[in-house]
């Protein structure tokens, strides 16, 4: 997680392992006056601390951890009138063994990959992955759209739902990327399936597509965020 060209990182991640579950998740802040990072930080916390006290493996835990981020952003933005509007994107991934479930708000992404190739990728609650959907722009338009950061849903006082995806058996081989859309926007998916191909491990994974994604990100880019688990 770095803060790119922006003079504060307002994304957040947190990582935790409890009674065989793995859960990783990554929240990408909105808001003047640093809400954006005390959005996305609290969001997180309320994750991690939700799952090591009560761990669990299933679409009713899931839910309830993006409900428990949501209040506290909730909580967090009442304390002070400057951040009423405050609101973080998340994405949660639960891992068991080689079972998988997770939930997303906003536009930070889930890939989970197969084969070295991309199996799945969550939906982007964006008006730009809208005009996707309705065939206005191609999948790949979407980074360079000018609507790209105009969200539909994110925690806080504007969230309606997550979107869930239920428990899936996954490959041995299996991968999975979570970033943020500041990742996203400047490695392709052509990129990632590359680099997972070559890597030995996620750091070798994560180096690479670093790599790609300083070089192709202008001065002023958005701070960035990505974690990588392999099965």
């Amino acid at each position: 997680t770095r803060k790119g060209g922006r003079p504060v990182n307002e994304d957040a991640w947190g990582e935790a392992h409890e009674g065989g579950i793995q859960c990783v998740v990554v929240a990408d802040g909105l808001g003047g006056h640093n809400g954006g990072s005390l959005a996305s930080r609290a969001a997180v916390d309320a994750v991690i601390d939700g799952f090591r006290s009560e761990p669990a493996f299933t679409e009713e835990a899931l839910a309830a951890l993006v409900a428990a981020a949501n209040r506290a952003v909730m909580a967090r933005a009442e304390t002070d009138p400057l951040l009423v509007h405050m609101s973080t994107t998340i994405a949660i991934l639960l891992v068991k063994g080689r079972s998988a479930m997770w939930a997303t708000v906003g536009d930070t992404r889930i890939y989970l990959f197969e084969d070295n190739e991309i199996a799945e990728v969550t939906v982007d609650q964006s008006l730009a992955f809208n005009d996707f959907l309705s065939g206005a722009i191609e999948y790949d338009d979407i980074r360079r759209s000018e609507k790209q950061n105009l969200l539909t849903n994110a925690l806080g006082a504007v969230f309606t739902e997550a979107e869930r995806r239920a428990p899936v058996r996954v490959q041995s081989d299996a991968a999975f990327l979570i970033c943020t859309d500041g990742f996203w926007e400047y490695v392709s998916e052509p990129e990632m399936e590359a680099a997972l191909k070559a890597a030995g491990t996620t750091h070798d994974w994560l180096s690479t597509m670093l790599s790609i994604r300083e070089a192709a990100a202008p001065e002023h880019s958005d701070n960035y965020t990505a974690a990588a688990v392999m099965i």
